[in-house]
C-alpha cells in the first residue's frame, strides 16, 4: 500500500492499489456495474491510469493465481512489467502476515475484527506461505521471461525517492 500510494503521489505512476483482491474486486463490480474480470479491469483502467498512460496494479501471488490459471497473462497485461516488492526481514514479514490473518487488519489504518493472538503455528505457516510465494514469483519472472525490478521494503522506506525514480527508470516513465 505505501508503494502504490507513493506512485500514485507522483501523478504519472498509474495507481497501483490491490483490484483484484476478492473484497476489492467485488466492490469495483458494483461500482462499475460489470461482471467479471475483463470488462471490470478495463473500467478499473479507465479511472486509475496516469495521463501518460501508465497503469498499475498490486497482486499478491494468492490472488494472481486464479487471474493465471484463467486468463493468458500476456493478454490480460500486455507488455507488463513487475515490480517485486519483498522482505529483507522474512521473520518480521511472517509475523506481521500472521497478524494480519488473525485480526482482519491488513493496513495500519484498518480497525482489527479480531484481537492480536501470536501463535508460533501460525508464524510457522506464514514463513512457508511468503517463502513459497517468493519462488513462485521468481520461477515465473525466470521462466516466462518477464521483466522485473526487485525492490525491498526496507531499502524503499530508508529512501523513497531513489526508489521511485529507480522504478520509473525502469518503466521508461520520466518523472517531472
Amino acid at each position: 500500500l505505501l508503494l502504490g500510494h507513493s506512485l500514485f503521489k507522483t501523478g504519472q505512476l498509474g495507481y497501483p492499489l490491490e483490484y483484484f483482491t476478492p473484497n476489492n474486486f467485488t466492490q469495483w463490480c458494483r461500482r462499475f456495474g460489470t461482471t467479471g474480470i475483463k470488462d471490470t479491469y478495463e473500467m478499473i483502467k479507465r479511472y486509475r491510469t496516469s495521463p501518460n498512460g501508465y497503469f498499475g496494479c498490486k497482486l499478491h501471488f494468492v490472488h494472481f493465481r486464479p487471474l493465471f490459471r484463467e486468463y493468458e497473462i500476456d493478454e490480460l497485461f500486455p507488455k507488463a512489467k513487475f515490480i517485486y516488492i519483498r522482505r529483507k526481514d522474512l521473520l518480521g514479514q511472517a509475523v506481521s502476515l500472521a497478524k494480519a490473518r488473525k485480526t482482519g487488519s491488513w493496513i495500519s489504518a484498518q480497525k482489527p475484527v479480531r484481537e492480536v493472538s501470536y501463535s508460533c503455528a501460525a508464524i510457522e505457516r506464514a514463513l512457508k506461505d511468503i517463502v513459497r510465494d517468493n519462488a513462485r514469483w521468481e520461477y515465473l519472472f525466470s521462466r516466462r521471461g518477464w521483466p522485473y525490478f526487485e525492490l525491498y521494503y526496507e531499502d524503499f522506506l530508508k529512501n523513497p525517492k531513489q526508489m521511485i525514480e529507480e522504478i520509473a527508470l525502469f518503466l521508461g516513465a520520466e518523472l517531472k
